[in-house]
C-alpha cells in the first residue's frame, strides 16, 4: 500500500529534522547547502523565512512522518511564476515516489491557489533522482546552464525544468 503523502506548513517542529538533513554531506551534494550549518544560523534562517513574501516552505509528511521539505522560492506574482525545490531528508523515504507526489501536490497548489502560470526547478545535472522526479511530475527540460555550479573543485551543469499551466487550473 502506498504511503500517504501530504504537505503541511513548515513550522518550528520541523527544525530539528531539517537541521540534521542540511548537515548531511550526501544531501548537500544535491542541494548545494554549504555546511556545517549551526543551530543558531538555522534558527535565524527560520525566523527570516517566516517574514519572506517570496518564499513558501512546506514539510513533507509520509504517513505522518516528516521525511523532507519542499516549497517555492523567487515567487513572482507579477509574472505569475516561481521556482520550486524539494528534498527528501530521510534515507528510508527516498526512491519510493514521495518526491513525485509532493511535487505534484505543490504544483497543483501553485497553479490553483496561487494562480501561477509557470513553475520551474533548477537541478544539478548529476542529480538523476531529482531530474526523474520532476519529469515524472510533468516537468519538461528547458535549458542547460553550462558549468553553472562549482562544487568539490569542479564545475557542473545545472538543468532547468518547468511546467506551464495551460488552463487546467484556470490560469491564462
Amino acid at each position: 500500500m502506498p504511503l500517504r503523502v501530504r504537505l503541511v506548513p513548515f513550522s518550528r517542529r520541523h527544525l530539528e529534522d531539517t537541521l540534521t538533513w542540511v548537515n548531511l554531506p550526501e544531501l548537500s551534494h544535491f542541494t548545494g547547502t554549504l555546511f556545517p550549518v549551526s543551530r543558531a544560523a538555522h534558527y535565524k534562517w527560520f525566523n527570516q523565512l517566516k517574514d519572506d513574501p517570496l518564499r513558501r516552505w512546506f514539510a513533507i509528511e509520509a504517513d505522518g512522518a516528516h521525511c523532507g521539505n519542499t516549497g517555492v522560492k523567487r515567487l513572482d506574482t507579477e509574472n505569475r511564476c516561481a521556482e520550486l525545490f524539494i528534498y527528501i531528508g530521510g534515507e528510508q523515504f527516498r526512491g519510493c515516489g514521495i518526491g513525485v507526489r509532493a511535487t505534484e501536490q505543490l504544483t497543483e497548489w501553485c497553479f490553483g491557489l496561487l494562480g501561477l502560470h509557470r513553475v520551474f526547478a533548477q537541478v544539478f545535472a548529476y542529480n538523476a533522482a531529482a531530474l526523474a522526479c520532476y519529469e515524472r511530475a510533468g516537468f519538461a527540460r528547458e535549458a542547460v546552464l553550462r558549468e553553472h555550479y562549482f562544487h568539490q573543485g569542479r564545475r557542473h551543469d545545472q538543468i532547468v525544468l518547468a511546467r506551464v499551466n495551460h488552463g487546467v487550473y484556470g490560469s491564462q
